[in-house]
């Protein structure tokens, strides 16, 4: 591990204490340096600012653990171990949820549309048909908003239902209406005409 890493760690881990105890934008840059014994330049040398630090912690300790079983067909245990690793830090996630909404969803939103976009490009197969940029940055964007919102409302209201609930309806609906999305987008199924 690099030395730039550890410090990374050591700046995260002070920053999550600091999160436990007060509001984040209670938290100065120098009180998360002092809490591992680091000076402002250090951290600036490693993060514009603390939104970028919450994005870090994120990726790092959540999407990163997870990411290779973000595929079509582990879909469902990935999302429910993802929100496993954010309730195992509820009060650090919901603190920044609260007081960096439009940041940290920002982030949240580009990393699932991310997700979204391998899973279109992979049905290509499936519908044996070119999908252009264009329609497949459309279908990964509208499902990341709502995936996106569905993970921030959690949080906000306290990451009150469990995990494998939150998954189980997240992958359902998103299966379903992915492909209802692709196949209809590309005019593939009837509308309307369908016998029940």
């Amino acid at each position: 591990m690099s030395n730039s890493v550890i410090t990374k760690q050591a700046i995260a881990a002070s920053f999550k204490k600091l999160m436990e105890l007060k509001p984040f934008d209670k938290i100065s840059i120098s009180d998360i340096t002092a809490g591992c014994d680091l000076n402002r330049q250090t951290f600036y040398y490693h993060f514009q600012d603390k939104y970028e630090l919450i994005n870090w912690i994120f990726y790092n300790e959540v999407i990163k653990p997870v990411d290779k079983q973000l595929l079509p067909e582990n879909w469902e245990r990935g999302i429910c171990d993802m929100f496993r690793l954010m309730l195992r830090d509820k009060k650090f996630y919901t603190n920044a949820i609260r007081y960096s909404n439009t940041e940290f969803s920002g982030y949240l939103f580009r990393i699932v549309r991310e997700k979204y976009y391998e899973v279109v490009e992979d049905m290509k197969t499936e519908l044996n048909k070119k999908i252009t940029d264009t329609d497949k940055n459309f279908i990964a964007s509208f499902f990341a908003y709502g995936s996106a919102g569905i993970i921030t409302e959690w949080i906000k209201k306290g990451m009150k239902e469990a995990p494998e609930m939150m998954s189980s309806m997240l992958s359902n609906a998103m299966r379903d209406c992915e492909k209802f999305a692709v196949k209809h987008y590309f005019g593939q199924m009837n509308t309307g005409t369908e016998k029940a």
